[in-house]
């Protein structure tokens, strides 16, 4: 039996006819786990046996003891594994001896197994994955801080409700609609200050910068004019929005 190192749960499993079969599928891995990596001796019921690689020496009873499944059971799950080719399966009067099939598909060898990428190289590229990752989530954060200061310098000249935190929430939303937002962020907030209804003079309701995050929506009707007032033209390009010029805004002020 072995009780260290790892095997593979090999993904074509789930297309056998026993993997929707959840007690079947829990023996089926268990006799992975405990069949012998490499050949060896070893000491049953008294007597020295070699059980050689992909094979292990058991009995129902103990089975049922380490899987919390009735005898009956296991044997009905062990025949059934037998008949779909997951094992042989050898009995005598004291114990079995089952053989996994395919094991050296869960548990290669080296010579069955070699990676092309040694453990260094995976490190090496591993650590560049993840410092590639933090590099990408922190341009992320910054250009959603610039975000949320010129939304606050907006929000404060119109009287809308300002972005106070940078929440998991706000900046997943964000990744999605960076482009769609930063992109079109003047000719937004142009629209906004001339819909009084984004500016919640015509109800309680007030446009947030988590409606231009959240509403798959929102911004593709803010930019066709939607929410502008009736008889309303198409606002022009002002040089002072919110009490700061174009440059401002562009340097996030």
């Amino acid at each position: 039996m072995v009780d260290k190192g790892y095997i593979r749960l090999w993904r074509k499993m789930k297309d056998t006819s026993f993997y929707r079969d959840s007690v079947a599928f829990h023996l089926a891995c268990h006799l992975v786990m405990t069949a012998n990596w490499k050949t060896r001796k070893t000491i049953f019921n008294g007597e020295e046996t070699e059980v050689k690689r992909g094979y292990l020496i058991t009995g129902r009873k103990q089975l049922s003891i380490d899987l919390g499944i009735k005898e009956p059971t296991v044997y009905k799950k062990l025949l059934l594994l037998e008949n779909l080719g997951f094992c042989n399966i050898n009995p005598n009067n004291k114990f079995s001896v089952i053989h996994i099939v395919n094991y050296n598909k869960y548990n290669p060898t080296k010579e069955i197994y070699t990676s092309p990428v040694t453990t260094t190289e995976q490190q090496r590229n591993t650590s560049k994955e993840v410092k590639e990752l933090k590099k990408r989530d922190n341009t992320v954060t910054g250009e959603f801080s610039l975000l949320m200061a010129k939304w606050n310098t907006f929000a404060s000249s119109c009287g809308l409700p300002q972005c106070l935190k940078e929440t998991p929430k706000r900046l997943s939303h964000f990744k999605n609609r960076k482009l769609e937002i930063m992109d079109n962020l003047e000719a937004i907030f142009r629209e906004i200050h001339s819909s009084s209804f984004l500016l919640g003079k015509k109800s309680d309701w007030k446009v947030t910068l988590d409606f231009l995050l959240e509403r798959k929506d929102g911004i593709t009707k803010i930019l066709e004019g939607q929410y502008r007032d009736k008889g309303a033209s198409s606002p022009e390009a002002d040089p002072m929005i919110g009490g700061k010029t174009k440059e401002q805004w562009e340097k996030g002020w």
